[in-house]
């Protein structure tokens, strides 16, 4: 799939969506990010096989955590503001990991864990 809904062509669009997986281009046709934040545990497709390891949008912050220290990868923890009960894994490539660590009463989420990753180079961006 390709996006967003206004783009007359894949050779336009912005937004390439195999499976679950969601990678973002700027003007220049760079990739700046991959995304997914809609997955039960992360699909490609027949042009793109992944291999989960641990990811899946029910693995709590402690057991991601304990997968990390196990792997040797280097991470640091921060809360986002903009999302209260939501803490972010920092590897040291930069990949990004939001787990749910706690529900607040307006939250349309129902359950604690993984809810997206990302991989982004915001420097591309103009």
């Amino acid at each position: 799939m390709w996006g967003p809904s206004d783009a007359r062509s894949f050779q336009s669009a912005t937004i390439w969506k195999y499976g679950d997986i969601e990678f973002y281009f700027n003007q220049a046709n760079q990739l700046y990010q991959i995304f997914s934040d809609d997955f039960e545990i992360p699909e490609g497709c027949a042009e793109m096989q992944l291999d989960p390891w641990v990811v899946t949008n029910k693995i709590t912050a402690e057991s991601l955590r304990d997968e990390l220290n196990k792997a040797g990868v280097t991470y640091s923890i921060h809360d986002v503001s903009a999302l209260p009960g939501v803490i972010e894994f920092v590897t040291a490539g930069n990949v990004r990991l939001q787990c749910r660590v706690e529900l607040e009463p307006d939250d349309e989420f129902e359950e604690l864990g993984l809810s997206s990753f990302c991989l982004s180079d915001y420097s591309l961006l103009p």
